[in-house]
């Protein structure tokens, strides 16, 4: 089947056109199987009725009279009724037992032996003496070769007389083909027309929800992305490419704001520093003094400058599905530990309660698992209220290693918290304005965490509290 339609694929047409052609393709070869067993049944049935005809025929030449004169003329009538345009195409005989040939066709010839002809195809009974199991009348049928024609025969036996009646095979079906023929050539240009009218129209039926999603991707911009396509009343194909279609526009849409954000926000928090960088050091060539250079904070600026690019680079990197990770044995309990110990006394009366487990083994990235607790730690220090206490908790829980850090925080709106994993975004400006940071300790520790096969998420907790949990898979 791949070799009779794959020429048919492999033309340069339109989808539309190669389904207008393997339309009319199916449709040409359903007609012609269609025309081809509706032509056996026709000369099949034509067959059964020529045999039942010359069956009866063959029954009634044998009631002849031993002095019958209109032997011809009962030969032509014969002809007539089979349908035998020509009397050679005909062989007939009828003899008798007592008087000899009653009948004989004008072309028999004595060559032909009826014991050579196999009657086993077909045997009629029509009638039965008292001794059901001895017919006195039968009709046996049979084929046979002769004069290098195909003969269908009949014999009618009754006591001592037979008749016999022989037609050519091709003669019987040769009206019957003229009239196929003629009433085929009406037929199949109009079936030829009305299939390739009927494909051209499941073409368009079918290439419609087609043109139109190529009709609404040639309307899409970077400035008309919103733009949706309707699915209703499609067919359940079609729905589903559509919905993907759509799904792709939703994840496209959020792809390009989320990267204009991500520019405008880079672009803003590099700004800072460098415009410092640049104020120190116009004010320095405009000094004779050259002592006057703030070293101490041009390198804080500069520290700034790289603790942004180097998280912009692992945020860039874990995007890409680049993020390389140098996966090395650890006990999780001690790591948080040496962190804890190595914090300086915590701003505005702040303490930090702890709960950790012991043999958190993992396997993991030391850099990058350092970074993701140090991001979660100081984002929950510098964010909490003064006086507050932050707690941190680490356990194995169902073959997982769970750590939760909670901290009291100024009250936060639902759509606050749906973007606090935001890459630069810092909460309401409001509040925390007076806070450090580049908004992106966040995003990065969810991205090293998801790299590790697992997740960062925020708990659900009051209005005035965050509460971030960490999943992490044991070994």
């Amino acid at each position: 089947m791949t070799a009779i339609w794959s020429p048919v694929l492999r033309l340069n047409m339109s989808f539309r056109t190669r389904i207008f052609v393997i339309s009319c393709l199916i449709v040409g070869a359903v007609l012609a199987v269609v025309m081809g067993l509706t032509w056996t049944r026709i000369v099949q049935g034509e067959a059964d009725r020529l045999d039942d005809r010359m069956c009866i025929e063959a029954k009634g030449l044998a009631s002849l009279p031993a002095n019958d004169t209109n032997g011809m003329n009962r030969v032509s009538d014969l002809a007539m009724k089979l349908r035998v345009n020509d009397p050679i195409q005909l062989l007939l005989q009828v003899h008798s037992q007592q008087n000899g040939v009653l009948l004989q066709s004008a072309y028999w010839q004595d060559s032909l032996s009826l014991e050579k002809i196999d009657w086993s195809k077909a045997v009629q009974s029509t009638g039965l003496s008292e001794n059901e199991n001895q017919p006195t009348e039968s009709c046996k049928l049979g084929d046979f070769e002769h004069q290098e024609r195909r003969w269908r025969a009949a014999l009618f036996t009754r006591s001592d007389i037979r008749s016999f009646i022989a037609t050519d095979r091709s003669s019987t079906t040769q009206d019957l083909r003229q009239a196929v023929q003629s009433a085929l050539v009406v037929v199949i240009p109009l079936a030829l027309l009305l299939s390739a009218f009927a494909a051209w129209l499941l073409a368009n039926v079918a290439t419609r929800p087609v043109n139109r999603l190529s009709s609404a991707m040639e309307t899409v911009t970077q400035k008309d992305l919103h733009h949706r396509l309707p699915n209703e009343g499609e067919d359940r194909e079609f729905k589903q490419l559509i919905e993907t279609y759509n799904a792709m526009l939703d994840r496209l849409e959020r792809s390009f704001q989320q990267a204009s954000r991500f520019s405008a926000d880079a672009a803003h928090e590099l700004k800072t520093p460098l415009t410092i960088l640049r104020g120190q050091l116009e004010q320095v060539a405009r000094s004779d003094d050259p002592n006057r250079l703030d070293l101490s904070s041009l390198l804080d600026e500069v520290g700034k400058l790289s603790s942004i690019t180097r998280k912009l680079l692992l945020l860039s990197q874990a995007d890409a599905g680049r993020l390389s990770l140098h996966s090395v044995a650890m006990n999780l309990d001690i790591t948080l530990r040496e962190l804890i110990e190595d914090l300086d006394e915590l701003p505005n009366g702040k303490i930090l309660k702890c709960s950790i487990g012991s043999t958190l083994r993992f396997d993991g990235d030391d850099v990058l698992i350092h970074q993701l607790f140090n991001n979660l730690i100081s984002n929950a220090i510098r964010y909490s209220t003064p006086g507050a206490a932050i707690e941190l908790s680490a356990h194995m829980v169902n073959w997982t290693i769970e750590i939760i850090i909670t901290n009291p925080c100024a009250p936060l709106t639902d759509e606050t918290r749906k973007q606090l994993f935001d890459r630069f975004f810092r909460g309401d400006p409001a509040h925390n304005s007076y806070v450090e940071g580049s908004g992106l300790g966040l995003s990065l520790a969810r991205e090293i965490a998801r790299a590790h096969r697992g997740d960062l998420v925020l708990l659900p907790s009051s209005d005035d509290r965050v509460s971030m949990k960490l999943t992490l898979p044991t070994v």
